[in-house]
Parts: structure tokens; sequence; C-alpha cells
């Protein structure tokens, strides 16, 4: 009876000390007025950079911006989310770097990215890495391109919710063994609103695509180097732009995309397509008041 009262004594001491236990820190603080010297484990010793809180910040960890202000570049290698909820105004002007391992996943949310004070070349970098990166609630403009992905290994990028305009080339370019996921976003004055390339497959829903004075294209599809390129396109909105939809191939490549729900109207060109390039109509689009409304190369039903 006394062993047994002793074991027993020994599990309840063992379970206190583990209730009691820290357990490693989830959250780390960014602040304009903070210090990266400091531990930036709670609100009252904030970081002060980005760069400083990806630091400190732990694998699968979050990163909450606590006020508005400027926060630097940053390269992104392990996974992580970046917070900046509503009413906080987290503005950065150099791009991101994200370059994450094959089932790591980086969330960025609430950034306002403005590229014209240093011009750097992409808003956010996530080519050359794998995984999954996944920007919501936030606006990026002013760069070259909003968002450049790309990879021969395999990665996902997922947009949700976010504005991409002013880019004088991209809001978005997919390009190689890569799957781009575009929803609730719209894109306005960028030279190409979103071009998947080189062997990537992209969906795009409940979205605009928009330009001026009927520049730029909308949605493009350019497959090269005998890759295959597809694109989905639903409930979205294609207007004043030199081109709608646009496909453009090579003889030893396949480009195509697929549109239904959707409304293509008001720009030079409705639909393009170039070198055996396909967009096929699954019946429930409105194609009309273009200068030139163009053709699909098939109409179809939905299975």
């Amino acid at each position: 009876m006394r062993n047994f009262k002793c074991c027993f004594l020994a599990f309840i001491i063992a379970l206190l000390f583990a209730a009691e236990a820290p357990a490693q820190v989830a959250r780390v603080f960014l602040s304009g007025t903070g210090n990266d010297t400091n531990d930036c484990t709670n609100a009252a010793t904030p970081c002060r950079s980005l760069q400083g809180a990806v630091n400190q910040c732990p694998v699968n960890g979050e990163i909450m911006i606590m006020t508005s202000g400027g926060y630097g570049t940053v390269t992104i290698s392990k996974s992580l989310t970046i917070n900046a909820p509503a009413g906080v105004v987290a503005f950065n002007a150099r791009t991101i770097t994200v370059a994450i391992a094959a089932g790591d996943k980086v969330v960025i949310r609430g950034l306002s990215m403005n590229g014209t004070v240093f011009a750097d070349p992409n808003g956010i970098d996530f080519s050359n890495s794998a995984g999954t990166l996944v920007v919501e609630n936030s606006i990026i403009a002013g760069f070259n391109t909003g968002i450049n992905q790309g990879s021969l290994a395999g990665n996902l990028l997922v947009v949700q919710n976010c504005e991409l305009r002013n880019n004088s080339g991209y809001g978005v370019v997919a390009f190689g063994n890569v799957y781009l996921n575009v929803e609730n976003s719209r894109f306005e004055k960028n030279t190409v609103g979103v071009s998947v390339e080189g062997g990537a497959n992209a969906v795009i829903r409940n979205s605009v695509v928009t330009g001026y004075a009927r520049s730029g294209f909308g949605f493009e599809v350019a497959a090269v180097n005998g890759k295959t390129s597809n694109l989905v396109i639903d409930k979205c909105l294609a207007s004043n732009l030199d081109t709608g939809v646009r496909t453009v191939q090579d003889l030893q490549s396949t480009a195509s995309a697929q549109v239904t729900n959707s409304s293509i109207t008001m720009n030079s060109n409705g639909l393009s397509t170039s070198a055996g390039g396909t967009i096929v109509s699954y019946l429930t689009n409105q194609l009309w008041n273009n200068t030139v409304d163009g053709s699909f190369s098939s109409t179809t039903t939905q299975n």
C-alpha cells in the first residue's frame, strides 16, 4: 500500500509540473515603436521590423502587428502567419520573399504594399519555392509584379480578398509546376491582371480585372517550352482592357481557358487566341459590347 501511495503521489506531482511547465511561445508582437532587441513575446516588448519578428517567431507561430507603421523587407523560410488586423495599416514598400519547403505554409494577412518608393521588382516573391502561400486582405501596388509565383518542384498560391493594382507588369504571374487559386479579388490597372504560364494551372473565382483607357490584358494563358497551362475563370468580370481573355501557345505547348458565369465587356478585344490556344465557354457567359468581341473556340455544357 505504501508503494502504491508513493507512486500515486509521484504521478500527481508530475502532472502538476507538466501543467505548470512553460509552453513554447506561439506569438510574437510587432509595433512601430518596438525594438528588435526585445524578446517580442508580449505586447509590452514588441519587435520593430518584420524580419526581426520573423526571426523570433517559432515554426507555425503567429506575428501580431499591433500598430500602423512601415516594417521593411523580409525573407520567410518557415511556416508562420503574419496578421495585421482591421484598422492597422501595416505598410511595406520592399519585397517579401517566401522561400519554404514542401509541407510548409505561410499566411500573410492585412498588409498594404506599395513598391513605388524603392522600385523593387516584386511585391511578394514566391518563386523557386515549394509549400503553400496564402495572401489575404492585402493591397499590393506599384511593383513590376504584385505576386511572382514560380516553381519546378511545385507549390500552391492562394489569393483571397486582395487588391493588386498599378503594377507595371503583372498583378499575379504563375509560372512552372504550380497551382494558383484566386477568389474575391480585384486587379486594376496592371499591364496583365493574371498570367498563367509554362505549365501552371489556375482557378479564378468571383474576381474583377479592369484597366483604364482599354490598356492591358485581363486573363492570360501563355504556354511555352512544351508545357500545358490551364485556367478556369468562374463568376468574373473583365472590362476596359485591350483584351479580356487571351491564350498564347507555341507549337509544342497547350494553352487553354475555360470560362463560366462571367462577363467580358467594354474591351478593345473580348477574346483572343494565338497559335492554337483555346477559350471554351460553358454557356453561361456574357460576351458583348467589346470593340471586337472575338469568339469562343467552342461552347459546351457543364457535366
